[in-house]
């Protein structure tokens, strides 16, 4: 009889990947992309009765509350990363790299419970709440370019999230040091394909797929690649739209 096989080592969804981060981030109506042609009428979102959310008060404080969320999630991350062993320091009674080796190889550890319910904790408390101000906004007629430019080039949810992921580092210096701690490894682009895939909480596949030469975030020039290193950044004339700025050509 053959060997029975070996079993797979299933290495669980990160514990801060939660829906309401999700949502919070790709909260753009259902319309018809702007690149194909305004449609005839876009009706209005609408807050279910009794809502008191608070509309933004423009593209900065949009923009700035998404760079709060992606912060959150990058704490979030590395606080796994304390949790399973893969950003960890040596220890005197440990072999080289002993905690780091193990979790990348499937055989995580158990040593950070604490901070990884904090930092779920924030991650939750930041993301809840913001997919309502994005409807709140719209609905008062306030545009917010983060939404059309999803609208435009027909971002999907997974699409945006990169999107975001990508410009948070030039957009704000501590994610670029969050980014740098998460990466754990000297030398690396602060973002690349395979950060943005610990930070969004797997899918590499998908997300793959997303940064594709063909996708819209790479043929529309949305998100530039190096092909020596394989960073990943933004243009800053999409910043300067993001937050309601004049492009400085």
């Amino acid at each position: 009889e053959p060997a029975p096989a070996a079993p797979a080592i299933v290495v669980p969804p990160p514990r801060w990947s939660t829906p309401a981060a999700e949502d919070a981030i790709a909260a753009v109506p259902d319309v018809l992309p702007l690149a194909l042609g305004a449609p005839v009428a876009i009706p209005a979102p609408r807050e279910s009765a009794g809502s008191d959310a608070v509309p933004f008060a423009g593209a900065s404080a949009h923009l700035a509350a998404l760079l709060d969320l992606i912060a959150a999630r990058a704490g979030a991350a590395i606080a796994d990363g304390w949790h399973t062993g893969r950003i960890s320091a040596d220890a005197a009674d440990h072999h080289p790299f002993e905690r780091e080796v193990l979790a990348l190889s499937g055989a995580a550890g158990a040593h950070a419970a604490a901070q990884v319910a904090d930092a779920r904790a924030l991650l939750v408390e930041r993301a809840d709440g913001i997919a309502a101000r994005v409807r709140a906004t719209l609905a008062a007629g306030t545009p917010l370019p983060f939404v059309e430019l999803g609208r435009e080039y027909a971002l999907s949810p997974l699409a945006l999230q990169i999107f975001v992921a990508v410009l948070a580092p030039s957009a704000r210096g501590e994610i670029a040091r969050l980014y740098r701690i998460l990466g754990n490894e000297s030398g690396r682009p602060a973002c690349d394909e395979t950060l943005v895939a610990i930070l969004l909480g797997g899918e590499r596949d998908a997300i793959a797929r997303e940064l594709a030469a063909h996708a819209p975030l790479v043929c529309h020039g949305l998100v530039r690649r190096d092909r020596a290193t394989g960073a990943l950044d933004v243009d800053p004339v999409l910043v300067a739209r993001l937050r309601g700025q004049p492009a400085v050509l």
